[in-house]
């Protein structure tokens, strides 16, 4: 907001009713995306009980697995939480893990599939830690 003046980039736009429509619309975008990826987070941490290998099995998940399956079977690629969650961040837009050309989830298809799996993800991972034996 300070540099935008002497850069010449009109800040009309920011503050009228199309700016704050976008940018309530990106935060709900975020909200929800920040909430799959803390409840994958979530699972991947009480699956693996080891901070170091949750971090690392997670990393190897979005990266490789994904990675591999939408360019093996791209068809089943773009399902991968990873990608729809991508989606959903980006409202439908294309973005670097999601070109326009390569996926063809719709925004809408992307949150009713990032629902079910972070139902999904959450009853796996409460299942996985009240059934785990404790002794503490």
């Amino acid at each position: 907001m300070v540099v935008a003046p002497h850069e010449g980039v009109n800040r009309g736009t920011w503050w009228d009713s199309t700016g704050t429509a976008d940018y309530f619309a990106f935060l709900s975008n975020l909200v929800l995306a920040v909430v799959g990826w803390t409840i994958f987070g979530t699972l991947v941490a009480v699956v693996v009980r080891n901070p170091a290998g949750a971090v690392g099995a997670a990393i190897a998940w979005l990266f490789v697995i994904e990675g591999l399956a939408n360019q093996v079977w791209s068809s089943v690629g773009q399902y991968l939480p990873g990608r729809i969650l991508s989606v959903v961040l980006t409202g439908g837009q294309p973005s670097v893990l999601s070109s326009a050309a390569s996926t063809g989830v719709s925004y809408a298809a992307a949150l009713v599939i990032a629902g079910l799996y972070v139902v999904g993800m959450s009853l796996v991972a409460g299942a996985s830690f009240r059934y785990r034996d404790m002794t503490a």
